[in-house]
């Protein structure tokens, strides 16, 4: 038993040692999502698996708290650029807006974004819905159906 505690003690330090190693900072498990923390890495951000495992790597700007625009995404910025990744460490929608507005303010599973001056609309899906040429009528549309 004290082999064992000893073992586990020796493994939990190692981890640590050599995941301090790899990145300028890991935040801790449970602020993003139980078993993920955050890490930086020249000024760079992602997440580890509490087994230590990178599982999105460090290569975005700031990342957002989970749940603020869908409860399974998180608001991701990289070169001043805005998309998602998903809980499953999928990236969701590709960082390329310039921005994002909340889900259902014109319909319930759009959110409104605009990309080099241009807006439309992605789903919850994130997929792009309506380009600008159909922007009014699509806001129109939204909004009836609401």
């Amino acid at each position: 038993m004290k082999t064992l505690f000893t073992t586990l003690i020796i493994l939990g330090m190692t981890f640590t040692v050599s995941a301090q190693k790899k990145y300028d900072n890991i935040g801790s498990f449970g602020e993003y999502k139980s078993d993920w923390a955050l890490v930086e890495l020249d000024k760079k951000y992602g997440f580890i698996n509490d087994k230590g495992v990178e599982i999105v790597k460090p290569i975005y700007d700031k990342i957002a708290p989970f749940g603020e625009y869908k409860s399974d995404w998180a608001l991701v910025q990289l070169n001043n650029k805005l998309g998602f990744i998903n809980n499953k460490a999928k990236e969701v929608v590709n960082p390329s807006f310039d921005k994002i507005g909340p889900f259902g303010e014109y319909k319930s599973n759009w959110a409104e974004v605009i990309v080099d001056g241009k807006k439309g609309f992605i789903n919850t899906k994130g997929k792009f819905v309506f380009e600008e040429k159909s922007h009014k009528k699509a806001k129109r549309l939204a909004l009836s159906y609401n």
